[in-house]
């Protein structure tokens, strides 16, 4: 039964709400309402007003978090400060992990459990720590020797062990270090080095001959065996080489290589010679060049009557040699050698021979004689032979010795025990670091404990740790000279190793680009010559020859000198590939030679360190 309606359930109008207030002496908009805090607080006048959270505003600057950098690993163990700060009663919150305070400071977990230290600060007062915390340790940013940015510690007041890892660990992101990506930044460009012009004391072609005799000699140090006295005149090029007394010295050792050797030659002279045009000796005899280097070493000793065979072959070779250094080559003698080598398929020669000559009837040999003994009867001023001819000469005759068979299988023996050096010099590398690490480690251990004990008046203690330490300085001076020499050792084989000269490399504006060798390097008793050298670009710096970076086309010698100006170069090579996006052949040429530029730099670098002092070739 239905229910009857009533007044309530009867809808009612729907009140709009007022926007003004209407009287008769006032039209206006309605008062606004009072805030919500307000109206909660007359709802509740008992209830306290809740605290507001504010931001408050502070120029108190808060170091940040630690090592947060790609470097370190968050699975690495951290290490907690347990510091108090004397200030604010207030602990330490910061913590560093593992790596990075071993790296950076040289303390690790088992040496700091290993002793109960004493920690200060900077200005010498002692830290307090917390009660029995889990390990009883101060940070860096406590001690104020913390090195990241934030903390502006110089690295030059740092030990050098911190100096040199500040380059791999940044305790704050930087986005300057080259080694992040900079979106939206422009680079600085890299300006070239400044290029010095080199003068040429003489002819291109002299100057080019005089670089393929002294880097064969470097090449083939163990087989031409130079003195000292003499690598030291031939490490300049421009300079007085003696060319009478190098060229008799240089061509009576490689004919005694020469006589005692066995030789395969390529293309030899076989051109029959008649026997009745005078020098059987010569003319008539054996073309194989050992045969025919005997032979002439047994004529130039019968002539200046050193052939008594009472005198011991080591006496007699000795003093010839002196005779010859004295009077130099004769135009005879270089006559002699001109027929070894015309025998042994070398052209163009400066003197006249048999073998080279175009006759072929009796009388174009007789007429080839009287040329060939007028030659023979010139005195040495007025031998028509320049030093460009002599040192051309030299120069053929130290190619022929490459065709003795035993040189060419030391050749590869050396070769191969390349590969065998590198590998032992890899393991006692890797051997050297991990000792290095750990005499590092108590090193800074020592030096934290002489700070520490010296803070607190112990001085007998200081002494005893001083002493220790100045000991393993010397340990680990005695460990880097022994490495640095065995890497140097390294470096010279590899040098020879490449057995033929070739520029570097070459730039886009037409600049070729040479490394030349250090004919004094060690062993010790050639480096000594080194510092009379004028002119040192030769064997520690760059040679360019081109335009240069002037924007002309002329083509000039220039030298760079220094190791900054290496790197500089190095970086602008790189800025200059990177800028055109070359790629191909180009792009392997300037990495080839941004390699071999770093080669000599790190050369450099060791030289200084074995031999020269810090800060030599800069």
């Amino acid at each position: 039964m239905k229910r009857k309606a009533t007044g309530k359930d009867i809808a009612q109008p729907t009140e709009l709400k007022k926007s003004f207030l209407q009287t008769r002496l006032f039209f206006a908009p309605l008062p606004a309402e009072p805030p919500r805090e307000k109206r909660k607080a007359q709802a509740t006048p008992n209830r306290p007003p809740k605290k507001q959270n504010t931001i408050q505003m502070t120029t108190e600057k808060v170091h940040p978090t630690p090592c947060p950098v790609d470097q370190c690993d968050a699975s690495v163990p951290r290490l907690s400060c347990s510091a108090v700060n004397s200030t604010t009663n207030q602990p330490c919150t910061l913590s560093f992990c593992e790596h990075c305070v071993e790296t950076l400071y040289g303390e690790t977990r088992e040496s700091i459990k290993s002793k109960d230290r004493i920690y200060v600060t900077s200005k010498g007062s002692i830290i307090r720590h917390q009660h029995k915390p889990p390990l009883h340790w101060a940070c860096p940013v406590c001690r104020d020797i913390c090195v990241c940015k934030f903390c502006n510690d110089k690295t030059s007041d740092l030990p050098s062990s911190l100096s040199v890892s500040l380059s791999k660990i940044s305790l704050t992101p930087d986005i300057s270090r080259p080694n992040r990506l900079t979106f939206g930044q422009k680079s600085t460009p890299i300006n070239p080095p400044e290029l010095v012009p080199v003068t040429l004391l003489h002819s291109e072609e002299e100057i080019w001959v005089r670089l393929q005799i002294r880097e064969f000699i470097y090449r083939f140090d163990e087989i031409c065996a130079i003195e000292p006295r003499i690598l030291a005149t031939l490490q300049n090029v421009q300079c007085d080489w003696r060319v009478k007394r190098l060229a008799a010295t240089l061509v009576w050792h490689c004919l005694l290589i020469i006589s005692t050797s066995y030789y395969e030659t390529g293309a030899t002279s076989n051109k029959t010679i008649p026997k009745n045009i005078g020098l059987d000796h010569l003319a008539g005899g054996s073309h194989y060049a050992p045969h025919m280097a005997a032979r002439i070493i047994e004529v130039w000793i019968e002539e200046e009557g050193l052939d008594d065979p009472m005198i011991h072959r080591e006496e007699r070779d000795a003093a010839f040699k002196m005779i010859l250094q004295r009077e130099g080559m004769s135009a005879k003698r270089w006559q002699d050698v001109g027929e070894m080598l015309a025998a042994a398929g070398f052209g163009d020669l400066p003197v006249p021979t048999f073998r080279d000559s175009k006759a072929s009837t009796e009388d174009e040999w007789q007429e080839v004689s009287k040329v060939i003994q007028r030659f023979r009867r010139l005195k040495r001023q007025a031998s028509p032979l320049t030093s460009l001819d002599e040192l051309g000469m030299v120069q053929r005759l130290l190619e022929m010795l490459l065709f003795d068979v035993k040189v060419r299988e030391q050749l590869n023996d050396s070769s191969k025990g390349l590969k065998e050096k590198e590998l032992v010099l890899k393991n006692e590398r890797k051997t050297y670091q991990q000792e290095d690490s750990r005499n590092k480690v108590k090193k800074n251990g020592l030096l934290s404990r002489v700070s520490q004990l010296r803070a607190v008046g112990k001085d007998t203690m200081r002494l005893e740790a001083e002493g220790e330490l100045e000991q393993l300085e010397v340990t680990i001076r005695d460990s880097r000279a022994d490495m640095e020499a065995k890497e140097l050792a390294f470096m010279i084989a590899k040098q020879r190793a490449e057995k033929r000269l070739q520029c570097a490399g070459t730039d886009n504006t037409g600049n070729t680009y040479w490394l030349f060798s250090d004919l004094l390097a060690p062993p010790m008793e050639r480096v000594g010559h080194s510092y009379g050298n004028s002119e040192a670009w030769w064997a520690h710096g760059v040679v360019v020859v081109g335009p240069g970076f002037t924007g002309g086309t002329e083509i000039a010698w220039w030298r760079l000198e220094g190791i900054e100006n290496m790197v500089q170069l190095e970086k602008y090579l790189q800025q200059e590939m990177d800028g055109a996006h070359r790629k191909g052949e180009y792009a392997v040429e300037v990495s080839n030679l941004t390699k071999r530029l770093y080669n000599r730099t790190q050369y450099l670098r060791t030289m200084e360190w074995c031999v020269f002092g810090e800060g030599y070739f800069r």
